[in-house]
């Protein structure tokens, strides 16, 4: 990743002025080519930015030990110190219950990324970070994205975003639809009866095929929903009786779904996108719980 910052910024301009230009007569090959281009650069951008977020942790840390360890006086003798202490002398003053000069890299190593097994008899490592205990995990939050209308969070620089569904009450809205921004439906400003990516939405807007209004009108409308089994597990994805069913199970059979997934990846993708679905559901659903003192073991967030 040795690429400067002006480089991201001319190469998003160069884009830009391309889309602009050629609208939507650009070919469906060249759109994916560059798709596939940008996805690669949001996730090296992402990458810089995660570390960023890291050593802010870090940081933070220091200040909460600050705070929790040294007295008002003790605490301004040393923020107006004029000798300059290294930082693991300074980490002794702020904990004196870990007193070792290797206090700040154990600090740093806590909040570094590592991987283990999901399964131990697999080979089936996941990015994480490890941590001491649960008090040690950083608050982090569910945003909401004005532009598209959704909720969303991000994992291990991947974006997950959506809304709370419907769960069967109609047949709408179970499957990403296949023609993507050449559905005629919402070409002509209406509601179509399949799930879109809202960007979708914004590249007709973008390229004057539809209005503002429409573009709204179709975001707000735009909701993932659900069948009453779709959280339940079935290993044949080839049956259509089982289509909105998961394919893609728990620890005694990921292993045999992985094999497949990898053998008939397209077939995948839309239940890959229903599971992220799924889970931002899932997580609005259980902050809507906690704000509403259904959590005994937790307070609810003040007003």
């Amino acid at each position: 990743m040795d690429k400067s910052l002006n480089f991201y910024i001319n190469y998003a301009n160069e884009m830009q002025n391309l889309f602009v230009k050629n609208g939507i007569n650009t070919s469906i090959t060249k759109l994916k080519t560059n798709i596939n281009e940008m996805n690669i650069h949001i996730k090296n951008i992402q990458a810089i930015t995660k570390k960023l977020i890291d050593v802010s942790n870090i940081a933070n840390e220091l200040v909460l030990q600050k705070k929790k360890n040294i007295n008002l006086d003790k605490m301004d003798k040393l923020d107006n110190s004029s000798e300059l202490k290294p930082i693991s002398k300074l980490f002794k003053q702020i904990n004196p219950i870990k007193s070792n000069e290797k206090d700040f890299i154990t600090l740093i190593n806590k909040y570094e990324n590592t991987k283990i097994n999901i399964i131990d008899k697999y080979n089936s490592k996941i990015p994480v970070k490890i941590v001491d205990n649960i008090n040690d995990i950083p608050i982090n939050y569910i945003y909401y994205i004005k532009n598209i209308k959704q909720f969303g969070y991000n994992i291990n620089g991947l974006n997950i975003t959506g809304n709370i569904g419907e769960i069967d009450t109609n047949k709408t809205n179970l499957t990403i639809c296949k023609y993507g921004v050449d559905c005629k439906n919402i070409i002509k400003g209406k509601k179509c009866n399949y799930y879109h990516q809202p960007n979708d939405f914004i590249f007709l807007y973008n390229n004057k095929i539809i209005d503002e209004n429409i573009k709204e009108y179709l975001l707000e409308n735009n909701i993932f929903n659900f069948t009453n089994g779709g959280w339940i597990y079935n290993g044949n994805i080839l049956n259509n009786k089982t289509k909105h069913m998961r394919h893609i199970g728990g620890k005694n059979t990921i292993k045999y779904d992985l094999e497949i997934i990898k053998n008939n990846i397209d077939l995948f993708q839309d239940e890959i996108e229903k599971r992220k679905a799924q889970s931002i559901h899932d997580i609005i659903i259980l902050s809507y719980l906690l704000n509403n003192n259904c959590m005994t073991e937790y307070l609810s967030w003040s007003e």
